[in-house]
């Protein structure tokens, strides 16, 4: 090999010199701030277009899952249709995170190309500044919804494993019809002194008894010569409105229908 010539080394220097003359020229037009912030957004962005590409492929996962468990085939036909719906949905969030992932990875571009706006000769570092954090939040967003379909696959999975896994339904027995209570009379209460069982204006049977007589037996002839105020033996309809319960008893008490109450009915109420 031939030795360099004087001039060549002597050219040598030189272009050094030159080199290292220019390269302080070049650092001048670069804004440093401007650089570390593009730089940080864009390095931010690309994680985030990172996360949601894994996103995007567990999305995918569960989606052919849930087809997978569809096509096993459903205890019941409620259990394949629901099923079926869960496949659908599972897919559906598929595409959905793959397009976020998509979205996120255009912006960690953009990010990155605003970085080597900042880094190179640019006479507007603000707007690359601007440029680069509004990708970076783009990219935040698109990894975000990536995530949220991400997990809305693996729950539309899981719903569809459950329909298939669901076990029929078993028969329920017919319950016999009840049968009917058959009517009782009310109880008496303790303190009265006579009752009767009456129709009311509906048809409706209804047991009216008295609430007024004393514990004590005693004799109701007084009571009886009160009520009968024409002194006939008889206490008309009229007359048994003294008595407001004897008055609705009235014609459960009138044995002979006759329109008045003679003594024995009316003692079989008073003395009751």
């Amino acid at each position: 090999m031939n030795a360099p010539s004087r001039n060549t080394l002597r050219l040598l220097p030189l272009a050094l010199l030159a080199a290292m003359a220019g390269a302080p020229a070049f650092a001048q037009n670069t804004d440093p701030a401007a650089a570390q912030a593009t730089d940080d957004s864009s390095r931010a962005a690309a994680e985030d277009a990172s996360r949601a590409k894994q996103k995007a492929v567990d999305a995918q996962a569960a989606a052919e899952a849930a087809a997978a468990t569809q096509r096993s085939g459903a205890a019941t036909a409620t259990g394949a249709q629901n099923a079926a719906v869960g496949a659908y949905n599972a897919n559906q969030a598929s595409i959905e995170a793959s397009e976020s992932a998509n979205q996120a990875r255009e912006a960690a571009n953009a990010a990155g190309g605003a970085n080597s706006a900042a880094m190179g000769d640019t006479q507007q570092p603000k707007a690359a500044v601007m440029e680069a954090q509004a990708a970076e939040a783009q990219a935040h967003e698109a990894s975000t919804e990536a995530g949220n379909a991400a997990a809305a696959a693996q729950q539309a999975a899981q719903a569809t494993q459950d329909a298939v896994s669901a076990p029929p339904v078993p028969a329920v027995a017919p319950q016999p019809a009840a049968m009917p209570m058959p009517m009782t009379a009310p109880a008496t209460p303790a303190n009265a002194t006579g009752s009767a069982m009456v129709t009311d204006a509906s048809g409706v049977p209804t047991t009216v008894t008295s609430e007024h007589a004393s514990p004590a037996p005693r004799d109701h002839s007084a009571e009886f010569a009160g009520m009968d105020r024409n002194g006939d033996g008889s206490i008309s309809k009229s007359e048994a409105t003294a008595d407001k319960y004897m008055a609705l008893a009235f014609s459960g008490l009138d044995d002979d229908h006759d329109g008045k109450l003679n003594r024995e009915e009316a003692m079989r109420w008073l003395n009751n």
